[in-house]
């Protein structure tokens, strides 16, 4: 499939979330528990405008208990067929101030989601990867940017961010593209808040 024809895509929205754990009792099991619970006590929250400053906000926030970094977009081949795809990086972190003796120890989770979607045939499918933190296995890196979660990966080819690359595979479906920015980043929100 070639992307020549149709891209519509929105890259990299870095998204921060941050938590105190109030509110809630420890015994309740749910998803807001979980991440209402020690794992993200004492960590920032996106609560406010703060400058955002590139290249440095394209990278992680260890500050944070969760962020992640997307890449959305339609593509149509040659013949006018559309695709839609999405390719996500999450970070979690499982504790605060862990000081890393070591590459192994750096208190951090990742997962990657990728999806593709045939829009003519009405058919979605959806794949996920897991990791913790390490320079082999995955992270996010500011300059050159990098993210990755294995073998799936979304990296800067430039020292100005673009042109970029996004890489993702799975059974019989993949989405490789290189993307050249062409206008400057749009913050969405509030000057990046929302």
């Amino acid at each position: 499939m070639k992307n020549s024809l149709k891209l519509y895509i929105t890259i990299l929205g870095v998204s921060l979330f941050g938590s105190s754990c109030q509110g809630e009792p420890e015994s309740q099991f749910s998803l807001s528990a979980l991440t209402a619970a020690s794992l993200v006590e004492g960590f920032k929250v996106a609560d406010r405008v703060k400058p955002i400053q590139f290249p440095h906000d394209h990278g992680d926030h260890r500050d944070f208990a969760l962020e992640w970094w997307y890449l959305v977009g339609i593509l149509a081949d040659q013949a006018g067929r559309e695709f839609g795809f999405q390719f996500t990086i999450f970070r979690s972190a499982l504790a605060n101030g862990v000081n890393a003796d070591t590459v192994w120890r750096t208190g951090q989770v990742y997962m990657a989601h990728f999806a593709i979607s045939d829009i003519d045939e009405g058919e979605h499918h959806s794949f996920e990867r897991f990791s913790r933190g390490h320079p082999e296995l995955a992270q996010v890196k500011i300059s050159p940017f990098s993210a990755h979660v294995e073998d799936w990966r979304f990296t800067s080819q430039g020292a100005d961010f673009s042109p970029l690359v996004m890489n993702a595979h799975e059974d019989s479906y993949a989405v490789n593209l290189n993307i050249e920015l062409t206008t400057p980043p749009v913050l969405h929100g509030d000057a990046g808040l929302s």
